[in-house]
């Protein structure tokens, strides 16, 4: 049977290519679709990360504190199937400058990341996700875009062109000259002889999201025109009353070119138009087809999250070319509902998504802070206190509000989880959508679903019971997995044995030597997936065709799971102007006063680089006159902790599809204190060099400084008490040696203590507290600070989650004034 193609859903939803999935669906009855999809969603168990961070901005010199949350993406209650987290920095060019592996216990884990004032100010990227997501599309990964501001001294103007900062990037979006329009049909498609719903999404082509006004012109009827205008976030509506006509888009401002794909009326199709009155109910679905009895027979399946609330065979419908069904709202769990309609084939057809919201998944914290009136360096006490008593993880967060403004259109816990989780692409999604605010315009949030609708699974994978997309392994711990290889045809594969033997690193005198060994499947694949520890750790891992042997000479193939390569941050240039310059200000004179009165941190560095260049240039050995690019991770404030990670940084190295990597597309030699590494092991001294154990790497693009013509890396080790990898070791098959840091633990947020110290150091902090872990008793949680010198009002900002999977919100202020006499 042939493919065909359809356009599926509202906003890019694709209608699945059928051969022999048309039968399937006859073959199962609903009830057996339900068991289907729950033993479907028990196999892939889906999880969703979402960071939660002290700050909505930052200035160079700042640390983004930060707490994550891993929850079951259905129930958003902790989850317990994965406990290992990857959290990423990423830089406007889209490189990974900084990388923190963590342990989330009970689906929690705090973090950091240091900002240095060298750093390049503009829109970075904060990515979170486990080695399990990495299953699926992209889209699973948690991201979130936070602005990094420059600080120039006062009175002294901002340097735009040199500065790399968000106001070069606002001119270039201003001077665009190209917009894209995006047309969704309202269930997918448009049908001929039936109206519909469109929605519209406009961005520039740089891809933000631009507010534009236009029409859409009848080339056969002039005068039959229908106007359109996106907010902006670059979404609106339109509504077509005959979807069969020739239409061309004008737009009208802002003066630009426009390039758009408008949506042709498809014959013997399908769609679903929704009507949802807020004070109504029930939900009224129209399904509708040009076919002649096309709805006999169908299926009607609505789920939230996987949860099915709906199912049912539309019967009696005969010729009837469209049949309204409504559905009671009270039967729908709260968050982003999917209909889906099948016809009698067994075929999906279209689909329609609409976000339900029962205000029954969100608590409101409250929070009591003492004394009401507060002078300067006074304690605070605040009780934080919830609905119920089910134990909770909450953050807190205490800011200067003059300068540090939060608005309904900031990324929060609840958005996420409840809506933007669950839909693809970037967009806003201001707070009020979820917590019933007056005045919520329904269109506005119905936009957002026909332009961002998307799914978490295929019904055909479902039906078919496809999981071949699993490949990647849950991990419980610290985890090392790889295959056996024959040590001639490295692409035999082998089957065996694997000891792995953990030993301590001199510095490490929490964790003593462990031996574990483990049989490989079928495929030669072994895992090893129980390693727990903060410090650093050497494995030793050994190939043996039986358990009683010493050593077997297999080749060991390491995993190098990462994660999709990043394209650059689209800037953001969205903010009150006014509040940024206070910010910046303020963060500028924070910066004088911590160099004033701390460590000279400038004079400390100059002296180390000065006395570490001079055993540059004598480890070199007369091998080059002078190095093509020199690389020296001390100088780097935000190495990664592998070699490998900051090797991917240097210019001209490119990512293979096989997670190689290349230079100007060559294949590199590497070169450890001047001896060459046989190649099939290059990759594993990469990954299992430390950043830290490294002086220096110098890069010959060109192949001029060897033999061979090959460009090259040449990697200096440093001459420490660090763990190095011998030659002999290297070289040696049937065994592989990686040093793992283990998992990375946050510092503590420092806050001065007035009650017991008497501190000169000027006062003005734009961040009083932050508490990344403050857990709940019995509904409570209390927590205490001391202000600073600023005259000025704070929020006090309460987010979290509880372990049913409700979302914890709270927010008050508190007021610093002078203090007047008597009270």
């Amino acid at each position: 049977m042939s493919k065909r193609k359809c356009f599926y859903s509202v906003l890019g939803f694709f209608l699945f290519t059928c051969t022999a999935f048309h039968s399937l669906l006859a073959q199962n009855s609903l009830d057996s679709l339900g068991i289907k999809l729950s033993k479907y969603i028990s196999t892939t168990m889906p999880e969703k990360a979402y960071i939660v961070t002290d700050k909505p901005y930052y200035a160079l010199g700042d640390t983004i504190w930060f707490e994550s949350f891993l929850v079951n993406a259905f129930n958003h209650q902790p989850i317990t199937f994965s406990n290992t987290l990857y959290v990423e920095l990423i830089s406007p060019e889209g490189e990974v400058i900084s990388k923190k592996t963590l342990f989330c216990n009970e689906g929690s884990s705090p973090g950091e990341f240091p900002v240095s004032v060298k750093q390049k100010p503009g829109t970075y990227m904060i990515r979170a996700y486990t080695n399990w997501m990495l299953n699926f599309p992209e889209e699973y990964l948690f991201k979130k875009k936070i602005n990094i501001y420059d600080i120039w001294p006062d009175n002294e103007p901002l340097n735009v062109e040199n500065s790399g900062s968000l106001t070069t990037v606002a001119s270039s979006v201003k001077e665009s000259q190209v917009i894209n329009l995006g047309f969704f049909p309202e269930g997918g498609q448009l049908v001929a002889g039936h109206p519909s719903m469109v929605g519209v999404k406009s961005t520039n082509d740089s891809g933000q999201e631009i507010s534009v006004k236009g029409k859409i012109v009848n080339r056969n009827n002039p005068e039959a025109v229908v106007k359109f205008e996106t907010n902006e976030e670059g979404i609106g509506t339109l509504f077509l009353f005959d979807p069969s006509a020739e239409y061309v888009v004008e737009l009208e401002s802002p003066a630009a070119n426009v390039k758009y794909e408008f949506p042709k009326a498809q014959t013997n199709s399908y769609n679903i138009q929704l009507i949802n009155h807020p004070a109504a109910p029930v939900l009224r679905l129209s399904i509708r087809t040009d076919i002649a009895g096309g709805l006999e027979g169908g299926y009607l399946i609505g789920h939230t999250r996987g949860q099915i609330f709906t199912s049912f065979k539309l019967q009696g419908t005969g010729p009837v070319n469209q049949k309204m069904v409504a559905i009671p709202k009270k039967i729908m769990p709260t968050g982003i509902a999917h209909f889906t309609f099948f016809s009698r084939s067994g075929r999906p057809e279209a689909e329609r998504i609409v976000f339900i919201n029962h205000d029954d998944q969100i608590q409101e914290a409250k929070i009591n802070a003492q004394p009401m009136a507060l002078g300067k360096r006074e304690k605070v006490d605040l009780e934080i206190s919830l609905p119920d008593t089910t134990a909770a993880t909450l953050t807190l967060s205490v800011t200067n509000n003059k300068v540090i403004s939060r608005t309904d259109n900031d990324d929060y816990l609840a958005t996420y989880l409840l809506i933007g989780s669950d839909i693809p692409g970037n967009v806003n999604i201001p707070i009020s959508y979820v917590t019933k605010s007056a005045g919520i315009n329904p269109r506005e949030l119905d936009a957002i679903m026909l332009t961002h609708g998307w799914r978490r699974f295929d019904w055909d994978k479902v039906i078919a019971s496809d999981t071949s997309q699993i490949k990647m392994r849950a991990e419980q711990g610290i985890t090392l997995s790889g295959s056996l290889k024959n040590n001639l045809m490295r692409d035999k594969i082998e089957t065996g044995y694997v000891q792995l033997t953990t030993l301590p690193l001199e510095d490490n005198t929490s964790s003593s030597p462990g031996f574990f060994d483990t049989h490989t499947d079928d495929q030669g694949r072994f895992v090893f997936n129980n390693n727990y520890h903060y410090d650093s750790v050497k494995y030793v891992l050994k190939s043996k065709r039986k358990i009683t042997d010493r050593l077997y000479r297999y080749y060991i193939e390491m995993d190098t799971n990462l994660p999709p390569m990043t394209d650059k941050v689209p800037q953001d240039t969205s903010g009150n102007e006014e509040v940024i310059a206070g910010f910046i200000q303020k963060s500028n004179k924070n910066f004088v006063i911590e160099q004033s009165y701390g460590d000279d941190v400038t004079v400390l560095e100059a002296v180390t680089i000065e006395a570490v260049n001079n055993k540059y240039q004598s480890a070199v050995g007369g091998r080059y006159g002078s190095p093509e690019y020199r690389l020296i991770p001390d100088s780097v404030e935000t190495a990664p902790n592998y070699l490998i990670d900051l090797v991917y940084r240097m210019p001209s190295v490119q990512l293979t599809a096989g997670k190689e990597f290349t230079i100007r597309s060559k294949a590199p030699q590497i070169y450890v204190d001047g001896n060459l590494i046989e190649s099939s092991f290059a990759m594993n001294v990469l990954q299992s060099t430390l950043v830290r154990d490294v002086y220096f790497i110098d890069m010959d693009r060109s192949g001029s400084t060897n033999v061979f013509g090959l460009p090259a890396l040449y990697i200096y080790l440093k001459n420490t008490n660090s763990i190095t990898t011998p030659e002999s070791e290297i070289e040696e098959l049937g065994l592989r040696y990686v040093i793992h840091t283990g998992y990375d633990k946050a510092r503590v947020f420092y806050t001065p203590d007035y009650g017991n110290q008497d501190i000169v150091k000027p006062d003005y902090r734009l961040q009083l507290c932050w508490k990344p872990e403050l857990k709940t008793a019995e509904g409570k949680a209390t927590a205490s600070f001391y202000v600073g010198d600023d005259i000025t009002s704070y929020d006090v900002v309460v987010e979290g989650l509880s372990k049913t999977g409700k979302i914890i919100m709270g927010k008050t202020q508190i007021q610093v004034g002078r203090r007047i006499s008597g009270q």
